[in-house]
């Protein structure tokens, strides 16, 4: 257990959040060693930590969240934030970009936009409005979501590093992941995931993410089997960052819904691929 005078980490998601111990005490190392980036597994995922641009990256989902350090009373207020994590884009490339979800996959909005969004960012504002093209779109950095003030319509933004390689990150891509993985192209087992998972470390410590990972997916309580629904439902969650607390609740439903109709999960994502298609036949605003 942290001592009660330690730093604390959090990270944004509704509101701010403690880190879990591990993450905290990752991040306090990698402060301390006055390293800018460093990486840890952790609850069966790999993230990214940049202390100089204070974010949280999901490697998997390029989910990108703002974290900070909250320094001990003892600390001198000038330390409680160092020059390194005060330090703002020297230039009109900043070295994030916005993506909004657009037709069942992220588009990246144009350069001006998110140059802007992320200025507003940088300054600590949760909450905006900036026009673009003639277009006022209001910004909630909590949600992370843009309004389109005349049409009122809402979508789902996320802020990556420009340098990542863009995923659609849709149904298809899962699918076909899943298949690239699973021995049979019906199910997943413990043995496909631990074949195909890109760690190659610790074999024990493999083995218990690999088990962990399994068991989050499997909503069927199949034990040590997974299928192709339940194997996008996962990376679905995971690509679209809800809080942990909220997943967990979607999930223990749905996993009760299951027990009465097997192919509840598939149908919602049948709609939800219809309606993602509609919502981009229908254009940006």
């Amino acid at each position: 257990m942290a001592a009660p005078d330690a730093p604390k980490w959090e990270v944004q998601l509704d509101t701010w959040k403690d880190l879990g111990v591990e993450e905290a005490e990752f991040l306090e190392q990698l402060w301390r060693s006055k390293e800018l980036r460093g990486s840890l597994r952790c609850r069966g995922q790999v993230y990214v930590f940049d202390i100089e641009k204070m974010t949280q990256t999901n490697t998997i989902s390029n989910k990108v969240r703002t974290i900070r350090r909250i320094g001990p009373a003892s600390e001198e207020a000038t330390n409680d934030v160092p020059e390194i994590a005060r330090c703002k884009s020297q230039s009109m490339e900043v070295a994030l970009v916005v993506e909004v979800w657009l037709a069942g996959e992220w588009k990246r909005l144009a350069k001006e936009e998110s140059n802007e969004i992320v200025r507003h960012q940088e300054k600590g504002e949760t909450a905006f409005e900036f026009s673009s093209r003639g277009t006022s779109y209001i910004i909630d950095l909590r949600h992370m979501t843009q309004t389109n003030v005349k049409s009122n319509r809402t979508r789902t933004i996320r802020i990556v590093d420009r340098f990542a390689a863009p995923e659609a990150m849709g149904f298809d891509a899962f699918r076909l992941a899943f298949r690239e993985r699973s021995t049979d192209g019906k199910a997943l087992t413990l043995e496909d995931m631990r074949n195909s998972w890109p760690d190659e470390g610790d074999p024990t410590l493999l083995d218990l993410t690999v088990k962990s990972v399994l068991k989050e997916m499997g909503l069927r309580g199949n034990s040590g089997l997974v299928d192709m629904t339940e194997w996008d439902h996962f990376w679905a969650l995971e690509r679209d960052g809800p809080s942990h607390v909220s997943a967990q609740e979607v999930n223990e439903q749905l996993a009760l819904a299951l027990k009465k109709d097997p192919q509840v999960l598939g149908r919602m994502q049948m709609h939800f691929e219809a309606a993602a298609a509609e919502f981009g036949r229908e254009g940006a605003e």
